[in-house]
């Protein structure tokens, strides 16, 4: 598999662990202990969802 089309199938920017000099293999390993933004938005959004909401208080951005 190439490094690239990983970084892209992500949806992570061009270069964001590719063309850094790193080999192949360090770049899928990466690549491949990453998380999936869009996968992580996904889990934060559901969890809100169904978090109680003394602990939503607790961790609310100051406004």
């Amino acid at each position: 598999m190439a490094p690239r089309f990983v970084e892209w199938l992500m949806g992570l920017e061009p270069g964001h662990v590719t063309g850094r000099g790193l080999a192949r293999t360090a770049e899928l390993r990466i690549l491949g202990n990453g998380v999936v933004p869009q996968q992580a938005a996904s889990a934060i959004r559901g969890l809100l969802k169904v978090a109680p909401p003394q602990l939503l208080d607790r961790f609310a951005l100051p406004s």
